[in-house]
Protein backbone atom coordinates (compact mmCIF):
# COMPACT_ATOMS: atom_id res chain seq x y z
CA UNK A 1 0.00 0.00 0.00
CA UNK A 2 2.95 2.35 0.73
CA UNK A 3 4.19 1.78 -2.19
CA UNK A 4 1.04 2.91 -4.36
CA UNK A 5 0.73 6.03 -2.44
CA UNK A 6 3.82 7.34 -3.48
CA UNK A 7 2.01 8.26 -6.85
CA UNK A 8 -0.01 11.66 -6.94
CA UNK A 9 -2.06 12.69 -9.19
CA UNK A 10 -2.55 16.38 -10.26
CA UNK A 11 -5.52 17.76 -10.72
CA UNK A 12 -6.13 20.64 -13.51
CA UNK A 13 -8.97 22.68 -13.05
CA UNK A 14 -10.35 25.36 -14.67
CA UNK A 15 -13.14 26.58 -12.50
CA UNK A 16 -15.87 28.37 -11.22
CA UNK A 17 -15.36 28.27 -7.54
CA UNK A 18 -18.98 28.32 -6.09
CA UNK A 19 -18.33 30.81 -3.36
CA UNK A 20 -17.59 34.07 -5.65
CA UNK A 21 -21.33 34.72 -5.13
CA UNK A 22 -20.95 36.90 -1.98
CA UNK A 23 -23.70 38.99 -3.25
CA UNK A 24 -26.02 40.96 -1.55
CA UNK A 25 -28.75 39.00 -0.94
CA UNK A 26 -26.97 36.59 -3.34
CA UNK A 27 -27.29 32.99 -2.37
CA UNK A 28 -23.92 31.17 -2.14
CA UNK A 29 -23.47 27.84 -3.55
CA UNK A 30 -20.37 25.95 -1.36
CA UNK A 31 -17.94 23.31 -1.81
CA UNK A 32 -18.17 21.25 1.16
CA UNK A 33 -14.98 22.55 3.00
CA UNK A 34 -16.35 25.85 2.60
CA UNK A 35 -19.56 24.91 4.43
CA UNK A 36 -17.27 23.56 7.22
CA UNK A 37 -15.57 26.66 7.47
CA UNK A 38 -18.89 28.63 7.97
CA UNK A 39 -19.85 26.01 10.39
CA UNK A 40 -16.90 26.47 12.53
CA UNK A 41 -16.73 30.67 11.82
CA UNK A 42 -20.79 30.52 13.21
CA UNK A 43 -19.93 28.92 16.27
CA UNK A 44 -16.73 30.76 17.08
CA UNK A 45 -19.07 33.69 17.06
CA UNK A 46 -17.73 35.20 14.01
CA UNK A 47 -20.19 34.64 11.55
CA UNK A 48 -24.00 34.97 11.59
CA UNK A 49 -26.14 34.35 8.96
CA UNK A 50 -29.95 35.85 9.08
CA UNK A 51 -31.25 32.34 8.76
CA UNK A 52 -28.52 29.87 10.14
CA UNK A 53 -30.75 26.79 10.12
CA UNK A 54 -31.80 26.74 6.05
CA UNK A 55 -28.52 26.15 3.69
CA UNK A 56 -27.16 27.32 1.21
CA UNK A 57 -26.46 30.62 2.99
CA UNK A 58 -28.04 34.38 2.02
CA UNK A 59 -24.48 36.32 3.22
CA UNK A 60 -23.87 39.88 3.06
CA UNK A 61 -20.58 41.18 1.66
CA UNK A 62 -19.14 41.90 5.14
CA UNK A 63 -18.92 38.34 5.81
CA UNK A 64 -14.91 38.25 4.79
CA UNK A 65 -13.65 34.60 4.23
CA UNK A 66 -10.48 35.16 6.35
CA UNK A 67 -8.40 31.97 5.48
CA UNK A 68 -9.56 31.34 2.52
CA UNK A 69 -9.10 35.17 0.85
CA UNK A 70 -5.24 34.79 1.79
CA UNK A 71 -5.42 31.69 -1.18
CA UNK A 72 -8.12 33.09 -3.32
CA UNK A 73 -8.38 35.65 -5.78
CA UNK A 74 -11.84 34.55 -6.23
CA UNK A 75 -13.13 35.49 -3.20
CA UNK A 76 -11.42 39.07 -2.69
CA UNK A 77 -12.92 40.32 -6.28
CA UNK A 78 -15.75 38.53 -5.66
CA UNK A 79 -18.06 41.41 -5.85
CA UNK A 80 -17.02 42.50 -9.18
CA UNK A 81 -17.67 39.24 -10.77
CA UNK A 82 -20.41 39.17 -13.37
CA UNK A 83 -19.64 36.09 -15.54
CA UNK A 84 -17.60 33.16 -14.78
CA UNK A 85 -17.14 30.59 -16.79
CA UNK A 86 -14.39 27.46 -15.95
CA UNK A 87 -13.80 23.53 -16.31
CA UNK A 88 -12.01 21.58 -13.09
CA UNK A 89 -10.82 18.36 -14.05
CA UNK A 90 -9.57 16.45 -10.94
CA UNK A 91 -8.11 12.90 -10.75
CA UNK A 92 -7.37 10.62 -8.09
CA UNK A 93 -5.69 7.12 -6.75
CA UNK A 94 -8.27 4.76 -4.64
CA UNK A 95 -6.03 2.09 -2.92
CA UNK A 96 -7.31 -0.43 -0.69
CA UNK A 97 -6.16 -4.17 0.44
CA UNK A 98 -7.93 -5.76 -2.64
CA UNK A 99 -7.94 -2.64 -5.21
CA UNK A 100 -6.08 -0.06 -6.65
CA UNK A 101 -7.72 2.37 -8.91
CA UNK A 102 -8.09 5.58 -10.59
CA UNK A 103 -11.24 8.36 -10.19
CA UNK A 104 -11.86 10.85 -12.57
CA UNK A 105 -13.94 13.70 -12.93
CA UNK A 106 -14.58 16.92 -14.72
CA UNK A 107 -16.52 19.44 -14.08
CA UNK A 108 -18.03 22.55 -16.32
CA UNK A 109 -19.23 25.70 -15.25
CA UNK A 110 -20.96 29.14 -16.50
CA UNK A 111 -22.41 31.76 -13.83
CA UNK A 112 -23.73 35.17 -14.40
CA UNK A 113 -24.57 37.42 -11.92
CA UNK A 114 -26.23 40.68 -12.36
CA UNK A 115 -28.45 42.89 -9.65
CA UNK A 116 -31.39 40.46 -8.52
CA UNK A 117 -30.49 37.44 -10.78
CA UNK A 118 -28.03 34.86 -10.87
CA UNK A 119 -27.57 32.34 -13.44
CA UNK A 120 -25.61 29.13 -12.98
CA UNK A 121 -24.80 25.99 -14.64
CA UNK A 122 -22.33 23.15 -13.47
CA UNK A 123 -22.22 20.13 -15.98
CA UNK A 124 -20.39 16.67 -14.02
CA UNK A 125 -18.40 13.61 -15.31
CA UNK A 126 -17.31 11.78 -12.58
CA UNK A 127 -16.02 7.88 -12.42
CA UNK A 128 -17.83 7.33 -9.40
CA UNK A 129 -21.08 7.44 -11.12
CA UNK A 130 -20.01 4.21 -12.32
CA UNK A 131 -19.69 2.82 -8.95
CA UNK A 132 -22.58 4.30 -7.35
CA UNK A 133 -25.74 1.70 -7.07
CA UNK A 134 -28.02 5.13 -6.44
CA UNK A 135 -27.13 6.53 -10.13
CA UNK A 136 -30.11 6.58 -12.48
CA UNK A 137 -28.16 8.35 -15.77
CA UNK A 138 -27.00 6.65 -18.78
CA UNK A 139 -23.72 4.30 -18.45
CA UNK A 140 -24.04 2.65 -21.58
CA UNK A 141 -21.19 4.18 -22.86
CA UNK A 142 -19.58 4.67 -19.85
CA UNK A 143 -16.24 3.46 -21.68
CA UNK A 144 -16.11 5.84 -23.71
CA UNK A 145 -16.45 8.84 -20.97
CA UNK A 146 -19.83 9.94 -22.66
CA UNK A 147 -21.72 9.47 -19.16
CA UNK A 148 -22.32 12.44 -16.83
CA UNK A 149 -25.10 14.66 -15.27
CA UNK A 150 -25.92 18.41 -14.98
CA UNK A 151 -25.82 18.49 -11.04
CA UNK A 152 -26.67 22.74 -10.71
CA UNK A 153 -28.73 24.92 -13.00
CA UNK A 154 -30.84 27.43 -11.77
CA UNK A 155 -32.06 31.22 -12.30
CA UNK A 156 -32.38 32.77 -9.19
CA UNK A 157 -34.50 36.33 -8.56
CA UNK A 158 -34.18 38.43 -5.70
CA UNK A 159 -35.92 41.68 -5.03
CA UNK A 160 -37.69 43.67 -2.23
CA UNK A 161 -37.58 40.14 0.00
CA UNK A 162 -39.01 38.44 -2.33
CA UNK A 163 -36.95 35.12 -4.05
CA UNK A 164 -38.09 33.34 -6.44
CA UNK A 165 -35.99 29.95 -7.36
CA UNK A 166 -36.21 27.75 -10.24
CA UNK A 167 -33.67 24.85 -11.22
CA UNK A 168 -31.18 22.33 -9.19
CA UNK A 169 -29.00 22.98 -6.64
CA UNK A 170 -28.47 21.32 -2.73
CA UNK A 171 -30.44 21.89 0.02
CA UNK A 172 -30.49 21.30 3.56
CA UNK A 173 -32.79 22.83 6.54
CA UNK A 174 -31.52 22.14 9.89
CA UNK A 175 -27.96 22.25 11.10
CA UNK A 176 -24.86 22.85 8.75
CA UNK A 177 -22.48 20.25 8.37
CA UNK A 178 -25.40 17.78 9.07
CA UNK A 179 -27.79 15.86 6.71
CA UNK A 180 -31.26 16.80 7.96
CA UNK A 181 -34.33 15.05 8.78
CA UNK A 182 -36.59 16.99 6.91
CA UNK A 183 -34.58 18.30 3.67
CA UNK A 184 -30.97 17.34 2.99
CA UNK A 185 -28.29 17.65 0.63
CA UNK A 186 -27.97 14.01 0.75
CA UNK A 187 -29.54 13.00 -2.79
CA UNK A 188 -28.59 14.04 -5.86
CA UNK A 189 -29.79 16.70 -6.92
CA UNK A 190 -33.11 17.61 -8.33
CA UNK A 191 -35.91 20.25 -10.14
CA UNK A 192 -37.08 22.31 -8.00
CA UNK A 193 -39.12 25.69 -7.34
CA UNK A 194 -38.88 27.82 -4.41
CA UNK A 195 -40.32 30.92 -3.47
CA UNK A 196 -40.19 33.09 -0.42
CA UNK A 197 -40.28 36.09 1.70
CA UNK A 198 -38.26 37.37 4.24
CA UNK A 199 -39.03 40.14 6.29
CA UNK A 200 -36.89 41.37 8.93
CA UNK A 201 -36.41 38.39 11.28
CA UNK A 202 -38.83 36.07 9.48
CA UNK A 203 -38.74 33.93 6.10
CA UNK A 204 -41.58 32.18 4.93
CA UNK A 205 -40.80 29.51 2.19
CA UNK A 206 -42.68 27.10 -0.34
CA UNK A 207 -40.96 24.05 -2.06
CA UNK A 208 -42.42 22.56 -5.00
CA UNK A 209 -40.81 19.25 -6.79
CA UNK A 210 -41.62 17.08 -9.12
CA UNK A 211 -39.63 13.90 -8.69
CA UNK A 212 -38.92 10.18 -10.81
CA UNK A 213 -41.41 8.25 -12.21
CA UNK A 214 -41.04 4.81 -11.21
CA UNK A 215 -43.24 1.23 -11.06
CA UNK A 216 -44.67 1.33 -7.39
CA UNK A 217 -46.68 -0.96 -5.03
CA UNK A 218 -49.76 -0.25 -2.90
CA UNK A 219 -50.48 -2.73 0.05
CA UNK A 220 -53.79 -2.35 -0.73
CA UNK A 221 -53.50 -3.58 -4.29
CA UNK A 222 -51.35 -6.63 -3.59
CA UNK A 223 -49.45 -8.21 -6.06
CA UNK A 224 -50.47 -4.67 -8.57
CA UNK A 225 -47.63 -2.85 -10.29
CA UNK A 226 -48.38 0.82 -10.35
CA UNK A 227 -46.84 1.87 -14.08
CA UNK A 228 -45.34 5.32 -14.06
CA UNK A 229 -46.36 6.22 -11.56
CA UNK A 230 -46.09 10.26 -11.16
CA UNK A 231 -44.11 11.01 -7.23
CA UNK A 232 -44.48 15.07 -6.18
CA UNK A 233 -42.34 16.51 -3.42
CA UNK A 234 -44.26 19.77 -1.84
CA UNK A 235 -43.32 21.69 1.73
CA UNK A 236 -43.09 25.02 3.32
CA UNK A 237 -41.36 26.03 5.92
CA UNK A 238 -41.52 29.18 8.59
CA UNK A 239 -37.83 30.56 10.07
CA UNK A 240 -37.88 33.10 12.51
CA UNK A 241 -35.06 34.32 14.06
CA UNK A 242 -35.66 35.52 17.46
CA UNK A 243 -31.88 36.59 18.14
CA UNK A 244 -28.15 35.93 17.21
CA UNK A 245 -27.83 33.23 19.30
CA UNK A 246 -32.00 32.07 19.11
CA UNK A 247 -33.64 30.70 15.98
CA UNK A 248 -36.46 28.54 15.21
CA UNK A 249 -38.23 26.99 11.76
CA UNK A 250 -41.22 25.05 11.45
CA UNK A 251 -41.40 22.84 8.64
CA UNK A 252 -44.12 20.71 6.66
CA UNK A 253 -43.55 18.59 3.81
CA UNK A 254 -45.54 15.82 1.81
CA UNK A 255 -44.48 13.35 -0.64
CA UNK A 256 -47.91 12.56 -3.05
CA UNK A 257 -48.63 10.59 -6.11
CA UNK A 258 -50.15 7.93 -8.29
CA UNK A 259 -50.60 6.35 -12.11
CA UNK A 260 -52.98 9.49 -12.88
CA UNK A 261 -52.22 12.12 -10.50
CA UNK A 262 -50.66 15.25 -11.26
CA UNK A 263 -49.66 18.63 -9.46
CA UNK A 264 -52.28 19.33 -6.89
CA UNK A 265 -52.25 23.35 -6.65
CA UNK A 266 -53.75 22.92 -2.45
CA UNK A 267 -50.47 22.06 -1.64
CA UNK A 268 -48.67 25.03 -2.88
CA UNK A 269 -50.56 27.16 -0.83
CA UNK A 270 -48.41 28.54 1.81
CA UNK A 271 -51.30 29.14 4.53
CA UNK A 272 -52.86 25.55 4.82
CA UNK A 273 -52.21 22.25 6.23
CA UNK A 274 -51.25 19.28 4.50
CA UNK A 275 -53.36 17.09 7.41
CA UNK A 276 -56.40 18.50 6.67
CA UNK A 277 -55.96 18.51 3.30
CA UNK A 278 -55.69 14.57 3.75
CA UNK A 279 -58.86 14.33 5.79
CA UNK A 280 -61.31 17.03 4.53
CA UNK A 281 -60.13 17.12 0.37
CA UNK A 282 -59.08 13.03 0.37
CA UNK A 283 -55.49 14.35 -1.16
CA UNK A 284 -53.98 11.22 -0.01
CA UNK A 285 -50.31 11.99 0.54
CA UNK A 286 -47.12 11.27 2.90
CA UNK A 287 -46.92 14.27 5.41
CA UNK A 288 -43.57 14.87 7.69
CA UNK A 289 -43.16 17.85 10.26
CA UNK A 290 -40.00 19.25 11.62
CA UNK A 291 -39.39 21.95 14.35
CA UNK A 292 -35.83 23.06 14.30
CA UNK A 293 -34.06 24.81 17.40
CA UNK A 294 -30.45 26.74 17.28
CA UNK A 295 -29.43 27.89 20.75
CA UNK A 296 -26.11 29.99 21.08
CA UNK A 297 -25.65 30.64 24.49
CA UNK A 298 -21.89 31.72 24.46
CA UNK A 299 -19.17 32.55 22.15
CA UNK A 300 -17.86 29.44 20.94
CA UNK A 301 -20.88 27.47 21.90
CA UNK A 302 -23.67 26.19 19.58
CA UNK A 303 -26.53 23.85 20.06
CA UNK A 304 -28.92 21.99 17.53
CA UNK A 305 -32.07 20.17 17.66
CA UNK A 306 -34.37 18.60 15.44
CA UNK A 307 -37.58 16.78 15.91
CA UNK A 308 -39.34 14.93 12.90
CA UNK A 309 -42.74 13.46 13.13
CA UNK A 310 -43.68 11.35 10.38
CA UNK A 311 -46.85 9.78 12.26
CA UNK A 312 -48.33 10.01 15.59
CA UNK A 313 -51.52 7.09 16.55
CA UNK A 314 -54.10 8.51 18.14
CA UNK A 315 -57.24 6.47 19.99
CA UNK A 316 -59.57 8.68 18.31
CA UNK A 317 -62.16 5.96 18.04
CA UNK A 318 -64.28 4.17 21.34
CA UNK A 319 -63.02 0.54 22.05
CA UNK A 320 -60.72 0.79 19.41
CA UNK A 321 -56.58 0.86 20.49
CA UNK A 322 -54.91 1.70 17.48
CA UNK A 323 -51.73 2.32 19.76
CA UNK A 324 -51.32 -1.49 19.80
CA UNK A 325 -51.28 -2.17 16.49
CA UNK A 326 -49.68 0.64 14.67
CA UNK A 327 -46.24 2.74 15.82
CA UNK A 328 -45.13 5.73 16.16
CA UNK A 329 -42.83 6.99 13.81
CA UNK A 330 -40.52 9.66 14.81
CA UNK A 331 -36.57 11.13 14.30
CA UNK A 332 -34.23 12.77 16.51
CA UNK A 333 -31.11 14.74 15.83
CA UNK A 334 -28.70 17.15 18.15
CA UNK A 335 -25.79 18.06 17.79
CA UNK A 336 -23.02 20.23 20.61
CA UNK A 337 -20.47 22.11 19.03
CA UNK A 338 -17.52 24.04 20.45
CA UNK A 339 -14.85 26.34 18.79
CA UNK A 340 -11.49 27.07 20.03
CA UNK A 341 -11.17 25.62 22.92
CA UNK A 342 -7.36 25.52 21.34
CA UNK A 343 -7.64 28.56 18.79
CA UNK A 344 -8.10 27.03 15.43
CA UNK A 345 -9.89 23.72 16.66
CA UNK A 346 -13.63 22.48 16.61
CA UNK A 347 -15.53 20.04 17.95
CA UNK A 348 -18.95 18.78 16.85
CA UNK A 349 -20.60 15.76 18.84
CA UNK A 350 -24.02 14.69 16.93
CA UNK A 351 -26.31 12.13 18.02
CA UNK A 352 -29.42 10.56 16.18
CA UNK A 353 -31.90 8.12 16.41
CA UNK A 354 -34.34 7.27 13.26
CA UNK A 355 -37.29 5.50 14.92
CA UNK A 356 -38.13 2.28 12.48
CA UNK A 357 -39.92 2.99 9.62
CA UNK A 358 -39.66 6.45 9.36
CA UNK A 359 -39.81 8.14 5.47
CA UNK A 360 -41.85 5.20 4.61
CA UNK A 361 -45.49 4.89 2.99
CA UNK A 362 -47.93 2.00 2.17
CA UNK A 363 -47.13 3.32 -0.99
CA UNK A 364 -43.85 3.25 -2.54
CA UNK A 365 -44.73 6.61 -4.53
CA UNK A 366 -44.80 7.90 -1.52
CA UNK A 367 -41.93 6.92 0.17
CA UNK A 368 -39.26 9.61 1.20
CA UNK A 369 -36.74 9.67 -0.95
CA UNK A 370 -35.09 10.83 -4.98
CA UNK A 371 -34.14 7.66 -6.81
CA UNK A 372 -33.61 5.50 -3.77
CA UNK A 373 -31.64 8.27 -1.88
CA UNK A 374 -33.52 9.92 1.19
CA UNK A 375 -34.62 13.37 0.97
CA UNK A 376 -33.98 13.59 4.79
CA UNK A 377 -31.97 12.06 6.65
CA UNK A 378 -30.09 8.90 4.47
CA UNK A 379 -31.60 5.91 6.20
CA UNK A 380 -34.30 4.84 9.18
CA UNK A 381 -34.03 2.20 11.91
CA UNK A 382 -30.67 3.92 13.54
CA UNK A 383 -28.98 5.23 16.33
CA UNK A 384 -25.91 6.45 15.63
CA UNK A 385 -23.27 8.83 17.26
CA UNK A 386 -20.45 11.06 15.48
CA UNK A 387 -17.41 12.66 16.73
CA UNK A 388 -15.54 15.31 14.35
CA UNK A 389 -12.79 17.10 15.22
CA UNK A 390 -10.92 19.68 13.14
CA UNK A 391 -7.97 22.21 13.28
CA UNK A 392 -8.29 25.72 10.99
CA UNK A 393 -5.57 27.94 12.76
CA UNK A 394 -2.80 25.45 10.54
CA UNK A 395 -4.59 26.87 7.18
CA UNK A 396 -3.11 26.42 3.86
CA UNK A 397 -3.07 23.17 5.79
CA UNK A 398 -6.07 22.11 7.31
CA UNK A 399 -7.05 18.02 9.03
CA UNK A 400 -10.22 16.54 10.06
CA UNK A 401 -11.43 13.42 11.98
CA UNK A 402 -14.50 11.78 11.84
CA UNK A 403 -15.93 8.87 13.75
CA UNK A 404 -19.14 7.50 13.59
CA UNK A 405 -20.66 4.48 15.44
CA UNK A 406 -24.24 2.97 15.75
CA UNK A 407 -26.51 0.28 15.54
CA UNK A 408 -28.43 -0.22 11.95
CA UNK A 409 -31.81 -1.85 11.27
CA UNK A 410 -32.45 -4.27 8.11
CA UNK A 411 -34.89 -1.08 6.95
CA UNK A 412 -34.33 0.26 3.00
CA UNK A 413 -36.48 3.41 1.97
CA UNK A 414 -38.02 2.17 -0.74
CA UNK A 415 -39.74 -0.53 1.34
CA UNK A 416 -43.20 -0.30 2.10
CA UNK A 417 -44.30 0.25 5.51
CA UNK A 418 -45.70 -3.03 7.24
CA UNK A 419 -48.00 -1.57 9.49
CA UNK A 420 -46.91 -3.48 12.58
CA UNK A 421 -44.97 -3.00 16.15
CA UNK A 422 -41.40 -3.75 15.68
CA UNK A 423 -38.44 -4.02 18.22
CA UNK A 424 -35.81 -1.38 17.32
CA UNK A 425 -33.75 -1.50 15.01
CA UNK A 426 -35.47 -4.06 12.85
CA UNK A 427 -33.63 -7.59 13.08
CA UNK A 428 -31.31 -8.48 12.30
CA UNK A 429 -29.10 -5.33 13.66
CA UNK A 430 -25.48 -4.34 12.19
CA UNK A 431 -23.54 -2.27 14.34
CA UNK A 432 -20.70 -0.40 12.64
CA UNK A 433 -17.58 1.70 13.21
CA UNK A 434 -16.34 4.22 10.65
CA UNK A 435 -13.44 6.59 10.85
CA UNK A 436 -12.66 8.97 7.90
CA UNK A 437 -9.11 11.25 8.41
CA UNK A 438 -8.54 13.93 5.89
CA UNK A 439 -6.12 16.73 5.55
CA UNK A 440 -5.42 19.22 2.96
CA UNK A 441 -2.91 21.22 1.96
CA UNK A 442 -2.86 24.79 -0.62
CA UNK A 443 1.02 25.77 -1.79
CA UNK A 444 -1.13 29.00 -2.93
CA UNK A 445 -4.34 29.66 -4.58
CA UNK A 446 -3.83 27.40 -7.55
CA UNK A 447 -2.39 23.98 -5.98
CA UNK A 448 -3.70 22.15 -2.73
CA UNK A 449 -3.26 18.31 -2.25
CA UNK A 450 -5.23 16.05 -0.23
CA UNK A 451 -5.24 12.92 1.76
CA UNK A 452 -8.42 10.97 3.06
CA UNK A 453 -7.99 7.76 5.24
CA UNK A 454 -10.82 5.68 6.02
CA UNK A 455 -11.39 2.60 8.14
CA UNK A 456 -14.70 0.88 7.96
CA UNK A 457 -15.57 -1.71 10.61
CA UNK A 458 -18.03 -3.77 7.97
CA UNK A 459 -19.45 -2.62 4.77
CA UNK A 460 -22.69 -1.53 4.34
CA UNK A 461 -23.02 2.41 5.82
CA UNK A 462 -24.75 4.85 4.43
CA UNK A 463 -21.62 6.74 4.12
CA UNK A 464 -19.91 3.85 2.09
CA UNK A 465 -22.20 3.26 -1.11
CA UNK A 466 -19.26 3.87 -2.99
CA UNK A 467 -16.16 3.03 -1.17
CA UNK A 468 -17.91 -0.28 0.20
CA UNK A 469 -14.90 -2.43 1.42
CA UNK A 470 -14.63 -3.48 4.71
CA UNK A 471 -11.00 -1.96 6.60
CA UNK A 472 -8.89 0.07 5.74
CA UNK A 473 -8.80 2.15 2.43
CA UNK A 474 -7.28 5.57 0.85
CA UNK A 475 -7.20 8.63 -1.60
CA UNK A 476 -4.95 10.68 -2.52
CA UNK A 477 -4.80 13.83 -4.89
CA UNK A 478 -3.72 16.90 -5.92
CA UNK A 479 -5.40 20.53 -7.09
CA UNK A 480 -4.42 22.92 -9.57
CA UNK A 481 -6.79 26.05 -9.69
CA UNK A 482 -7.25 28.10 -12.83
CA UNK A 483 -10.13 30.93 -13.13
CA UNK A 484 -11.30 32.81 -15.50
CA UNK A 485 -14.02 36.37 -14.80
CA UNK A 486 -15.26 37.59 -17.72
CA UNK A 487 -16.75 40.36 -15.83
CA UNK A 488 -14.92 43.06 -17.13
CA UNK A 489 -16.73 42.63 -20.41
CA UNK A 490 -19.78 43.61 -18.99
CA UNK A 491 -19.27 46.93 -16.74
Amino acid sequence: MLRRLKYLFIFITIQFVNYASVYGQQPVYTIDLYNRYLDYRITSGELNPDFILSQPYELKPSYTLDYFSQYSKTIQDSLDVKLWTGLQLRDEQYVNSKTNNNRFRLDGTLYYKAPHIVLKNRTTVDRDYRRDPFFAGDLSESKNWLYGRVNEAYVNLDFNGFSAFFGRTSRNWGAPAEYSLILSDWPYTYDHLLLSYTYKKLRLSVIFARLEQLSALDDTKPGEIINNANKFLTGHRLDLAFSKSFQIALTEMAVYGGAERDFEPSFLNPFTFYYPLQRNDRLAMNGSWALDIFYKPSTGFTFYNQFLIDDIIVNNEPGVDDRSRYPDRFALLSSVRHADLIKGAYITLTYARIWNRVYQSRRTYENYHYRGLGLGYPAASLEEIKLKTEYWNLFPFWLSNTLVYGRYGAVSLTDLFPVQHESFPVKPVKFNLLNDFELQYSFNSSISTYLNIRYLHSPGHYLSRIQNSKGWSARIGAVLNLDADFGYLLK
